[in-house]
């Protein structure tokens, strides 16, 4: 397992440790070659969708259709993603809808169980270069994970 220091120079080093499964400066295309299955798209959230401690649904809005747009983009290449950022953003976008019980966008833990059959289904790990995915502590985990368990990552930034 990695540190739990985010220390992303280190991991996305080219001689590092983890060069063989770390794909920096990756884009859609070199994630369509490397195409072994469902891709997990990990995208940043909690620390961009609030404002002074708070939930923000314009933010959150802005945040699932950065996603989407890194989802189309792999779709085209025939790339089978998933974006739990996508999936439980719009379900909360939905909430006031609803009657019941009402699930926090700020519950980490509870997001974080939700994420992981999703994770453990993934092939692979798609970090797109979307403003903050170097300061999520989510992506950061599912990083973790993906190395400590043999997966690749696709991280986006670093292209030259």
């Amino acid at each position: 397992m990695l540190a739990t220091v985010k220390d992303w120079t280190a991991l996305m080093a080219p001689d590092g440790n983890f060069a063989p499964l770390i794909h920096v400066g990756a884009d859609a295309r070199t994630v369509a070659r490397h195409n072994v299955g469902i891709a997990y798209l990990a995208t940043p959230y909690t620390r961009e969708v609030t404002i002074r401690g708070k939930w923000s649904f314009d933010r959150s809005v802005m945040l699932s259709a950065m996603a989407s747009r890194h989802m189309l983009l792999l779709m085209r290449e025939r790339v089978t993603a998933v974006s739990p950022i996508v999936l439980a953003s719009e379900a909360l976008h939905a909430q006031s809808s609803t009657t019941g019980r009402r699930l926090s966008p700020l519950d980490r833990d509870f997001w974080m169980d939700w994420c992981r059959p999703i994770l453990n289904s993934a092939a692979m790990i798609v970090v797109p270069d979307i403003p903050g995915w170097d300061q999520s502590d989510g992506i950061w985990t599912e990083v973790q994970f993906a190395v400590a368990h043999n997966v690749p990552v696709f991280i986006y930034a670093g292209r030259g």
